[in-house]
């Protein structure tokens, strides 16, 4: 959209800026169009990369093709029903595991690493926090699944664990054990991962890493000014202080994210659906996941859902996918008049 809509009079600038309503901006190039047709450049080599890769892992042509579209756009969709599990390899768990961090992680930064050689890209705030998160998670998980003596080893757990939490963050939602068995804690993580989503920038949902960051180092900010009033403090990313305006967006945007996700529960749950089933659909919608807890588990379905309950989730899909401000830019008719 952003790289045709210029062709039609409309703007792309503002389509970009709503999309991306977080400290990072990266345009790459001077003109949105260019920058669009790059990202899209290197977002075809990663799907035909993972085809080949798949492809030479054990599966057929068609099904590496199908998976691959599905992992770099972060989309889920299996060819079996079982999903990922269906092919039982390891070594095609850790290649998808691989692509769908590397399809949450902002294409910007594949672009100036990869590109343009430009280092400083693998020590981004956003970054470094989000790889963090990721491997607390998946060693957390780790231990509270892993059994000693049971038939599962602990690089079982390990990889289970890891596959979970990166298909949950990046919003892929493939199905490649089912989680429900596990304990509390660990449904807890992965709804808290499922909230935050991938990277700024990414194919990924979510409220994305880098708003979670700049929100806590807000409230960090407070906290500290309330102890010294006199103080002059910056909310920081990448060595660079975030604009007042844009920490203002991002809580914008995440009390708007929790004012959809608590209409949107309280929707499903007059429609006949439990809290846990309800209040998770609601997130795994808006952050484009797919599964769900309760009766809407990684083995489960939307089938049995009533119409209103579908047309409900598909708007909230809609708004998850295409980032909140950018659905209400478009419905704007100031936006089209310009």
């Amino acid at each position: 959209f952003i790289a045709i809509l210029p062709l039609l009079g409309l703007g792309g600038v503002q389509l970009f800026k709503a999309e991306i309503t977080g400290p990072q901006k990266d345009k790459i190039t001077p003109r949105v169009r260019e920058t669009a047709k790059r990202l899209w450049l290197l977002y075809v080599a990663f799907t035909a990369t993972l085809t080949v890769c798949l492809w030479l892992a054990g599966m057929s042509g068609y099904d590496a093709l199908n998976h691959a579209f599905t992992t770099t756009s972060t989309g889920g969709f299996s060819t079996h029903n079982t999903g990922v599990a269906h092919f039982q390899s390891p070594t095609i768990d850790y290649i998808l595991i691989f692509f769908m961090a590397l399809s949450s992680v902002n294409f910007s930064l594949h672009y100036r690493f990869l590109i343009l050689r430009d280092k400083a890209a693998l020590f981004s705030t956003e970054l470094k926090w989000y790889l963090s998160i990721l491997l607390i998670a998946s060693v957390v998980i780790t231990f509270t699944i892993w059994e000693p003596g049971t038939q599962g080893t602990l690089e079982d757990s390990f990889r289970e664990s890891l596959f979970t939490v990166i298909c949950t963050a990046s919003s892929t939602g493939f199905t490649n054990v089912d989680y429900m068995p596990w304990s509390v804690g660990a449904h807890f993580i992965i709804i808290l991962l499922m909230v935050m989503g991938g990277m700024s920038g990414s194919t990924a949902g979510g409220l994305k890493c880098i708003r979670i960051v700049a929100s806590m180092k807000q409230l960090a900010k407070e906290l500290k000014q309330v102890v010294h009033p006199n103080a002059l403090l910056t909310v920081k990313a990448d060595d660079h202080s975030i604009p007042a305006n844009i920490i203002n967006a991002i809580w914008g945007f995440i009390f708007l994210y929790f004012f959809v996700f608590a209409t949107l529960t309280l929707i499903l749950v007059y429609q006949d659906l439990d809290l846990i089933s309800a209040s998770t659909a609601a997130f795994s919608a808006l952050s484009n996941i797919g599964p769900a807890f309760g009766e809407l588990g990684p083995y489960d379905n939307y089938a049995e859902l009533t119409g209103t309950s579908k047309t409900v989730l598909c708007g909230a899909m809609l708004l998850g996918r295409l980032e909140f401000y950018t659905v209400l830019v478009i419905l704007t008719p100031e936006y089209w008049r310009k």
